[in-house]
């Protein structure tokens, strides 16, 4: 795999669509780059997938072997945003299972692809977009077990810092994650157009960076970001509101990963193997036909959040009605609303006890924020999102947030009263130099760690597609 290191312009845009890429040549592009990396001649079925908002997914089929997947950004990515979604793609499958492998990358386009692209093993199973209106009630109560673990799994991963995990020398060779200083996109830049007033552009490694270590740093943290990057004075007043509403005690409580899109959609489920379902058939095991979750996916926006705002992202999709996303109340589900069909509330119950054992002290938490400080949880989301006003929940948020700013007098003053703004320092040529030295350094550990993963992944194809005796 080619590891020249050639620097993206951050203005250049892909020349047409993934599709139309696709159409012209893209499954040979596809079949060159696998040849290259498995250094073997194989029958590779290569299959496009329209993919997310984001990424566009290439399913790759290896006969008598295991399943790839090519992840293309659907627009270029910035060099340093490339190399920390791929350290934290490293950083997760240390820490979890049923997460993506990653097993090759490259930032640039200087490849056979002629793309950014990422190529991971494909995870197990079937959607569950598509397999949950099928279930019954006992299936959906057992699903609902296994979020509840799932979810578990990720809220064990604590952090004493919070914010957006970035690559870092440390981060690649210890298999560590790092907190990475906010960039907010300022006024001027053309991505303001798409992204929203105080969006993230990426989070970036600064050694000089002190990440905040609970709520109450987490929220000062962001908003002076914010108002520093803006020279908005709605931005300085969300923080003096947030004061009105944060405890007194700073919250001593750890810091939490948390995935900020689990939803059915980046949920992969499958029934257990064949074995276990004949030991079940001959056990009479209840456990037949129950669905596993065999992956998840979608890490990209995965971030360390005080564990206040962490659990109060609730799973109410499993019992809510109709299947949608879209009905959740800017605050997240209510764990306590009164729920008149019985299901329903067995589902949520099952939930919800799982969660307390798992987790104890968890319903406590969730309680606690979102009855005792609902205010919180809004000035969370738009610190956390950076008033990204693209998304349908921060939206609402930020219209919750401008009701209570005139509540408590902090609303009229932002369009009267404009603090000093002082424009960002820019680097001398010397920090440049130094910073490229850096990323130079950590994308080459980060290809280290892949070319060994490379090579592993290699030789079990070859073995998997040996005649059997």
């Amino acid at each position: 795999m080619n590891e020249k290191i050639v620097e993206l312009p951050h203005d250049q845009e892909f020349p047409e669509s993934l599709l139309d890429y696709y159409d012209r040549g893209g499954e040979e592009k596809a079949v060159a780059l696998l040849d290259i990396i498995f250094s073997d001649k194989m029958l590779f079925d290569v299959d496009y997938r329209c993919g997310g908002a984001y990424n566009s997914i290439v399913r790759v089929d290896i006969a008598n072997s295991t399943g790839l997947v090519i992840r293309m950004p659907k627009e270029p990515l910035d060099p340093i945003q490339f190399t920390n979604l791929s350290s934290l793609s490293l950083f997760l499958s240390t820490k979890l299972k049923k997460v993506p492998l990653l097993i090759a990358a490259d930032h640039t386009t200087d490849n056979a692809l002629g793309r950014q692209y990422w190529l991971q093993i494909r995870l197990p199973g079937q959607s569950l977009s598509h397999a949950f209106p099928t279930f019954n009630q006992a299936q959906r109560c057992f699903l609902a077990g296994e979020v509840a673990s799932y979810l578990a799994n990720i809220y064990r991963i604590r952090k004493r810092c919070c914010g957006r995990l970035v690559a870092a020398a440390p981060f690649v060779r210890r298999e560590r994650g790092c907190i990475g200083r906010p960039q907010f996109v300022r006024w001027e830049e053309p991505l303001m157009r798409t992204l929203g007033p105080g969006a993230y552009k990426y989070s970036k490694y600064d050694q000089e960076y002190k990440a905040p270590t609970n709520l109450h740093e987490y929220l000062q943290t962001r908003f002076e970001e914010m108002a520093k990057t803006r020279g908005d004075l709605l931005y300085v007043n969300m923080w003096k509101l947030a004061l009105i509403y944060l405890p007194k005690e700073k919250s001593s409580k750890l810091n939490c990963l948390t995935h900020t899109d689990f939803y059915k959609r980046n949920i992969l489920i499958e029934e257990r193997g064949l074995v276990l379902r004949l030991c079940a058939l001959f056990t009479k095991s209840s456990l037949d036909g129950m669905p596993y979750i065999s992956g998840v996916v979608d890490w990209d926006d995965c971030e360390v959040l005080p564990t206040e705002l962490a659990y109060t992202q609730v799973p109410g999709w499993l019992w809510d009605e109709p299947e949608t996303d879209s009905r959740q109340d800017v605050l997240g589900y209510d764990i306590d609303e009164p729920i008149t069909d019985p299901n329903r509330s067995e589902i949520r119950d099952t939930f919800l006890a799982n969660m307390e054992k798992e987790l104890p002290g968890y319903l406590q938490t969730v309680r606690q924020i979102r009855t005792g400080q609902p205010a919180l949880i809004l000035l969370g989301i738009i610190a956390r999102l950076g008033d990204d006003k693209a998304g349908m929940r921060c939206r609402r948020a930020l219209t919750c947030v401008n009701d209570l700013l005139r509540e408590h007098g902090l609303y009229e003053e932002i369009f009267t009263v404009k603090p000093p703004y002082t424009p960002l320092p820019q680097p001398s040529p010397e920090q440049e130099e130094q910073e490229r030295y850096e990323q130079d350094k950590i994308r080459q550990s980060v290809q280290n760690v892949l070319k060994e993963r490379t090579r592993q992944v290699r030789g079990e194809v070859a073995r998997l597609r040996q005649p059997r005796a």
